[in-house]
């Protein structure tokens, strides 16, 4: 009669892989027999860092695949751990950690060795990142944190977040490294569908993007638009200094502007021809429309302050 341990070990696989097995689990499968032992340690896990130093033993003698990686302890004291793991098959990335040298402009050399670890390693395998950047230039001139993210070419979910240090000196000194590498960024990762930005070095910031479907900027006090060019983008959230936001809104209604078509809404109107929501905002009524480019901006911005003076109000009650 056949048995479970009849099976080739690539079903027996497929079969572990449906129990979603964390560690612990994995340890007791591998003790029935030498076949469950030899698929077990096959099996990708997710893992948490730190691990105590007897369980980051176990996965790094056994080379036990992580598929999903998280950690937001300073890059000197997790280090080791991360460059000991086997993660060639790994999909999610999630090391943001605020690890800054005492400039507070660059990363830290221990945080960068793990960024250029994960590009070695995981270059093939990585959907999802989730990491801090600096916009220190290469010898050749190219932004080093760009090249490490345009190294995952097979990305289609990325998380950056920059310090504020970095987004005030870029205000102050009126530059454009931050915008100019958030658009080199976009322009190289073919497959990206999800972008999120913390504290954006940018005033200017340009996207284009003919695969993106949601923006999403969070923490950024001074950003500002120059060009939306995300023909596939549905999901738009604009989160950064809000009140600000919403104050400028009431002032355009009020004051009666004829150029909205300056701002914000006609750079929507000119480049995302498929959003569903901004901030909230429930644009799909507008998906079909004759309106001219300044009517659709001013349906917009009604809308906007609906959303505003109902938000003031859940406040106040």
């Amino acid at each position: 009669m056949a048995s479970i341990l009849d099976l080739p070990p690539e079903i027996l696989e497929d079969i572990f892989q449906i129990l979603h097995p964390n560690l612990i689990r994995l340890t007791e499968l591998a003790q029935v027999c030498s076949l469950f032992r030899l698929v077990a340690y096959n099996i990708p896990i997710g893992l948490h860092i730190p691990v105590n130093e007897s369980k980051f033993q176990f996965l790094s003698s056994r080379a036990i695949p992580i598929t999903t990686l998280s950690n937001r302890e300073p890059a000197m004291f997790v280090k080791e751990q991360i460059l000991g793991l086997n993660i060639k098959r790994l999909i999610s990335a999630q090391v943001v950690s605020n690890d800054y040298q005492a400039n507070k402009l660059h990363l830290s050399p221990h945080y960068l060795q793990i960024l250029n670890h994960l590009a070695k390693w995981s270059q093939s395998s990585l959907r999802h990142l989730f990491a801090n950047l600096d916009l220190l230039r290469l010898n050749n001139d190219q932004f080093r944190c760009s090249a490490i993210v345009l190294s995952f070419q097979n990305l289609t979910f990325l998380s950056i977040a920059f310090n504020r240090h970095i987004e005030l000196q870029q205000k102050v000194l009126n530059q454009t490294e931050g915008g100019n590498m958030i658009q080199e960024i976009c322009a190289g990762l073919k497959k990206l569908k999800s972008l999120y930005i913390f504290s954006c070095p940018s005033s200017q910031l340009v996207i284009k993007s003919p695969t993106l479907e949601k923006l999403h900027i969070y923490k950024s006090e001074f950003v500002a638009f120059k060009c939306l060019e995300t023909p596939s983008l549905r999901k738009f959230m604009f989160l950064s200094n809000m009140q600000e936001f919403f104050r400028s809104v009431r002032s355009s209604y009020l004051e009666e502007k004829s150029n909205l078509h300056d701002g914000l809404f006609g750079l929507i109107y000119d480049g995302c021809p498929k959003l569903d929501l901004f901030n909230k905002v429930d644009l799909r009524t507008l998906r079909k429309h004759d309106l001219s480019r300044d009517e659709w901006c001013a349906v917009v911005l009604r809308l906007c302050l609906r959303s505003c003076v109902q938000r003031q109000q859940q406040v106040v009650t």
